[in-house]
């Protein structure tokens, strides 16, 4: 499936979210683990159960397709402050569309674009003070959230080596045997330990690709097993291929 861009798309990243602005390829239907607010800007539908619609909120796990002229999507962690807060608003349904006011979702600038995500968030509801929520995944274990701050290094700086990432590492490190970490993961983050591994090793190699790295240097630096690994990954994700989203990345760090 080709792509045809023609305005080149930024994503940002910051921990919890990836932000993406522009004109996206069509992809095929898919689904993941994370929230998605969706927001078209001419033609185009996400299109979910056989309905389209022109803005809404998805819940995880639901599976879609999007064919957007221009637009927002923005991808929550669903156990983030903000993840956290949309699912209690979906109450139980599988997506909920709402109306937007489209001059406060201008072009965004370089840097990330903390105005217009929350113009968008505001528009779900002006009774939630979003602005606090943005970057926060908290747990009410002290291990878990040490573990996702150590994690959130990489948005700032390097990713961690992918030896770190491994289930007995971690579970050595804070002094717990591989299952019970496995199963303390799981009951704060509402997802097993191996799908969260999973979608952070896709931010990093993201990231990387924003950078210029290749794929294949990407793969190896994420700890995907080769570039076919992150590649499938990636597809089942975001329903596109690397090669068609590569016009989508530029260099926002």
């Amino acid at each position: 499936m080709g792509a045809n861009i023609k305005e080149t798309p930024s994503v940002w990243l910051v921990p919890g979210m990836l932000a993406s602005y522009g004109e996206m390829v069509d992809t095929q239907e898919h689904q993941h683990s994370l929230l998605q607010l969706t927001t078209i800007y001419g033609e185009g539908a996400l299109v979910t159960d056989g309905c389209g619609y022109q803005t809404a909120l998805l819940a995880s796990g639901v599976p879609h397709s999007l064919n957007m002229q221009r637009g927002w999507v923005i991808l929550i962690e669903p156990q983030s402050e903000i993840g956290l807060t949309l699912a209690n608003l979906l109450e139980n349904q599988p997506i909920k569309p709402f109306s937007t006011r489209r001059h406060s979702l201008a072009e965004p600038a370089s840097a990330f674009p903390y105005q217009q995500v929350l113009a968008l968030l505001y528009q779900l509801s002006e009774q939630v003070d979003w602005k606090s929520m943005i970057g926060a995944i908290t747990t009410s274990d002290e291990r878990i959230t040490q573990l996702i701050e150590q994690l959130n290094l990489c948005f700032e700086s390097e990713c961690l080596k992918p030896e770190s990432w491994r289930a007995d590492q971690i579970a050595a490190d804070l002094a717990l045997s591989e299952s019970r970490f496995l199963h303390l993961f799981k009951q704060q983050m509402a997802m097993a330990w191996r799908p969260y591994l999973l979608w952070r090793r896709l931010i990093c190699a993201v990231k990387l690709i924003i950078a210029g790295k290749s794929a294949t240097h990407a793969a190896y630096r994420a700890g995907f097993s080769d570039s076919a690994h992150l590649s499938r990954t990636f597809k089942a994700t975001f329903g596109i291929s690397i090669r068609e989203s590569k016009s989508m990345f530029q260099n926002n760090f």
